[in-house]
């Protein structure tokens, strides 16, 4: 899945099938969250070095489509389901567990650019 979501620009489409090829044209944001967590744990703990680039790119990538503009309280700082917003993955919303993953992503993040400064 790292190298789907490197080869696609970090954009990792919200299914994969197994030959790991996707018609998605939208992406599930908890699930790209999470797989940044996935990455950042997995590649700290075995010192897999492009694995931890590429959570990192992805929490960046996270960071771009969070909503920071909003004039709405309730939706700004928030993580929509799916990006585009309109995708097929909780359309048109801002769930609380894709807050959740990206902040879980962020923390993980912090830890290692931590561990790469002072290596």
């Amino acid at each position: 899945m790292m190298h789907v979501c490197e080869k696609r620009g970090l954009f990792l489409p919200a299914t994969v099938r197994p030959d790991l090829r996707s018609g998605d044209r939208y992406a599930c944001l908890p699930g790209n969250a999470q797989f940044a967590c996935l990455w950042l744990r997995h590649g700290m703990i075995a010192n897999d070095w492009p694995m931890v680039n590429t959570g990192l790119k992805m929490v960046d990538w996270l960071k771009g489509v969070q909503s920071l503009d909003s004039v709405n309280p309730g939706i700004r700082g928030g993580i929509a389901g799916s990006w585009p917003i309109d995708g097929g993955y909780s359309i048109f919303t801002y769930v609380d567990w894709a807050a959740k993953f990206f902040a879980d992503s962020l923390l993980l993040a912090q830890d290692a650019r931590r561990r790469l400064r002072d290596a």
